[in-house]
């Protein structure tokens, strides 16, 4: 029996020692959206924005909220009207601590929605709009299966969602990956040891009276070695032939 247990702590010692392969050591969210609403020299515009820089497990950056505004215009005898919704939202979460993570995953999203009668009206979360920058480092090479989707709607000039992957050559941060709009991945990639940042973003800009979105989601996670499994195998194999024998 105590073969038993020790051989069980043995793999799982295993299979955590080969996936926590990554730590988290920078992030900078930004969340924004900003309105204008008015007629003539009755107007109303604001920006509400939030930015976050700490290292933390799970985080979620949003700025939700809505406004509404309405006048008169004496001189042309116009009663205006318009009312403005964001919905501006990402978060990430970790499997494992910061200094020791084997899967990252993250998203974000765009809602922007207006509604004028006799004005001008326009609400936006323009660039860097919804935006989101992970760092994390590797100590050794390390395979990792990279998913995701990005979603936009048209036109592309004012709602758009993409990702780039960047990794830091000793001066600066060189490009190795570009996601496009409306596209989905699911694929390896072959990361040797260093610092890398994935950086995603989504913007989209309604006027008059419409709404419009736009999203991004990925995961980030470890692939175990293929010795690392052959090992989980035997040992597994070595259960069953023992319990078996019993």
């Amino acid at each position: 029996m105590n073969r038993l247990f020790f051989l069980g702590l043995g793999m799982a010692t295993l299979g955590a020692s080969a996936l926590a392969n990554f730590s988290l050591v920078g992030r900078y969210s930004e969340t924004q959206a900003k309105y204008f609403i008015g007629y003539a020299g009755d107007l109303f515009e604001s920006t509400d924005s939030l930015t976050e820089a700490t290292l933390d497990v799970a985080d979620t950056t949003e700025v939700v909220d809505s406004f509404t505004g309405s006048g008169y215009y004496a001189p042309t005898d116009n009663n205006w009207t318009g009312t403005s919704t964001w919905n501006v939202t990402q978060s990430y979460a970790l499997t494992g601590t910061v200094a020791s993570a084997t899967k990252l995953v993250s998203s974000g999203s765009v809602f922007n929605g207006i509604s004028s009668a006799g004005c001008t009206a326009e609400t936006s979360s323009l660039q860097p709009g919804n935006l989101s920058k992970i760092d994390i480092t590797l100590a050794t090479g390390q395979d990792f299966r990279f998913r995701g989707s990005l979603e936009s709607e048209l036109p592309a000039n004012l709602v758009t969602s993409s990702i780039y992957a960047y990794r830091w050559n000793g001066s600066g941060w060189s490009v190795f990956m570009v996601k496009l709009p409306n596209t989905s991945w699911d694929q390896i990639l072959s990361l040797t040891a260093g610092t890398y940042r994935f950086e995603a973003f989504a913007t989209s800009k309604a006027s008059g009276n419409e709404t419009k979105e736009s999203s991004w989601n990925y995961s980030l996670e470890a692939v175990p070695e293929p010795g690392t499994m052959v090992a989980l195998g035997m040992g597994a194999l070595a259960l069953i032939k023992r319990r078996k024998k019993k």
